[in-house]
């Protein structure tokens, strides 16, 4: 294993001086695949462990002159693998937070809107699967305001008053649409996961 680490710190320092093929060496190394799919593996979902490897290789590449060498290459990469991780998960952290903060009609407590679902039921669906789903099936099944508003909550990230903003919405029509859309991108997932 030190064999092949060594060997992997002297071709990426070839690779950080502009040899192309030490690039590709090390971007096709098989110890450096394992190395990856070993961390992301810990971290992130089978179905997002190929699109993490090759966004870490990208990291790599455009990334690798600012790789000191006082380290081995492996650690380096380890270090970068991790942080790809933490924001992976953290992102999809925020999708959840923010379908969360969607409220409900005045009136209507909430336990009447989400019913109670036995775990047995329950599935799991990463953040990218949800996001296509919302992008090909519900949005498209909206009016324009709504989906604008969507697509700048979801894709953009944007916070609610940037999208009032963004939409040139006076602040008391704008809440009341904000409010629909929500509420009807919510009954729409809803009604998905009782199928």
């Amino acid at each position: 294993m030190i064999e092949c680490e060594d060997a992997l710190t002297r071709i990426a320092k070839q690779a950080q001086e502009g040899d192309r093929k030490a690039l590709e060496s090390l971007l096709t190394h098989s110890e450096l695949k394992s190395l990856i799919y070993g961390i992301t593996g810990r971290y992130l979902p089978p179905d997002d462990l190929d699109d993490a490897y090759h966004e870490v290789l990208l990291k790599v590449a455009r990334h690798l002159d600012g790789w000191q060498q006082r380290a081995k290459i492996t650690t380096w990469i380890s270090k970068m693998t991790v942080n790809y991780c933490l924001t992976a998960s953290a992102r999809e952290r925020r999708i959840w937070l923010r379908i969360s903060d969607i409220s409900f009609p005045d009136g209507m407590p909430q336990d009447e809107m989400i019913p109670a679902i036995p775990p047995e039921q329950v599935v799991q669906v990463s953040e990218r699967q949800l996001l296509a789903m919302i992008r090909d099936e519900f949005l498209p099944r909206m009016s324009a305001r709504c989906q604008e508003i969507l697509r700048l909550l979801l894709f953009e990230a944007l916070e609610k008053e940037e999208i009032r903003q963004r939409i040139e919405l006076r602040r008391s029509f704008f809440n009341q649409t904000w409010k629909e859309c929500c509420e009807k991108l919510l009954k729409k997932i809803m009604l998905m996961f009782e199928n």
